[in-house]
């Protein structure tokens, strides 16, 4: 799995940013690289499930924070009808509930969801994503560094350039071929 570290030397060396001082600060490139995995937590979603045991007469469970959508439940190894179950959020929780009582003795609960990439902070953080996301995640930051380059070129009288451009529709189209398949997955194992 990639680091923090290594996806910002990823970009560095995608923009030919290899000589201190750098063009683009640590900061700047690790906000983009954030704000890329928010993006991406739209379009390819990262899919998620989590086991938790039941306990007979409780129908509500705590669903994790990183949830967005709960494709589906199993309840001792069963799938559950969608009809059986709902979420429910309270503004700063949600929760799944369960509509029967999941009866006596322990039973597994497994909720599989789409969910949100974990923003990145230390440079030991290791990114969350398939490896075959990488390269759009890249692009997006170039993209960005590249809008603000030419934000500072044009401040000094000079054009913008075109690579802007050209990585945010690099960008674009592997969002796009990897959404596609996200949103075909079924999420089961």
């Amino acid at each position: 799995m990639t680091t923090l570290g290594q996806m910002r030397a990823k970009v560095r060396s995608e923009l030919g940013d290899s000589v201190v001082p750098y063009a683009w600060s640590d900061g700047q490139l690790n906000e983009w690289l954030n704000q890329g995995l928010g993006d991406l937590a739209v379009y390819v979603p990262p899919e998620r499930s989590f086991l938790q045991s039941t306990v007979a007469g409780t129908k509500d469970y705590a669903l994790p924070l990183a949830a967005q959508l709960v494709a589906e439940v199993r309840l001792g190894g069963r799938t559950l009808d969608p009809a059986r179950w709902r979420v429910a959020f309270n503004g700063t929780t949600q929760t799944l509930k369960l509509l029967d009582d999941p009866g006596v003795g322990s039973s597994n609960l497994q909720v599989f969801y789409l969910g949100f990439y974990a923003s990145l902070v230390s440079d030991s953080d290791v990114l969350d994503l398939e490896g075959a996301v990488e390269p759009g995640l890249v692009s997006f930051v170039c993209w960005k560094a590249c809008v603000w380059l030419g934000g500072q070129r044009e401040k000094r009288g000079v054009g913008p350039g075109t690579a802007a451009a050209e990585y945010r529709a690099v960008y674009l189209e592997q969002r796009g071929l990897h959404g596609r398949r996200a949103r075909s997955s079924n999420l089961t194992p």
